[in-house]
């Protein structure tokens, strides 16, 4: 049986600062925060998650966009053009154990880039998406929002039916990057 480690760990977001309880087994990590009266998680965090695999820099993205707390890139299988993906650096498995001070950071950077979207694709409206665990559609364990641009009468590609060309994901990366950048 493998030997479990035990640690503390701080994590500042904005103004708030987290502390974790993390208990490690093999290559997962078990969270729930001290002194909030949150339970702990009921499901272990992958820390080998391939969002957490691209935080780390292991695995390559089109980035959007990037700060202290949140990474923004495009959708390597995406159901429209412009289909991002944003990411919070904080290990949570999704929005049901996430702490508030992390979704209070995307909240606003949601709302940036589905504007830009919009307005750099040429949409008519704009999809959000958030699935939390197998049975909501979750299909990475880390917490992840879809900007998914929409056109009138134009469904949505099926997720997972294949990888976009990466010279597409790079022009609409600077497409978007460029409306960012624009819109302010």
């Amino acid at each position: 049986m493998p030997q479990a480690e035990n640690a503390a760990a701080d994590r500042v977001f904005g103004a708030s600062r987290i502390v974790y309880t993390a208990h490690r087994t093999g290559g997962h990590l078990l969270l729930g925060q001290l002194g909030t009266g949150r339970p702990a998680l009921t499901a272990s965090y992958d820390a080998d998650n391939i969002f957490a695999k691209i935080l780390r820099g292991e695995i390559p993205c089109h980035k959007v966009y990037e700060d202290d707390n949140v990474i923004a890139f495009m959708d390597v299988m995406p159901q429209s053009a412009g289909h991002t993906l944003i990411v919070p650096k904080a290990a949570s498995r999704n929005l049901l154990d996430a702490d508030p001070a992390v979704l209070a950071a995307v909240v606003p950077l949601l709302q940036r880039i589905a504007v830009a979207a919009k307005e750099a694709f040429g949409a008519d409206g704009v999809s959000m998406m958030q699935f939390n665990e197998a049975a909501g559609g979750q299909t990475v364990y880390h917490l992840h929002f879809h900007v998914i641009p929409r056109y009138e009468g134009v469904p949505l590609q099926a997720h997972g039916r294949g990888m976009e060309d990466p010279g597409v994901l790079a022009a609409n990366a600077e497409k978007l990057r460029a409306a960012l950048e624009a819109t302010g």
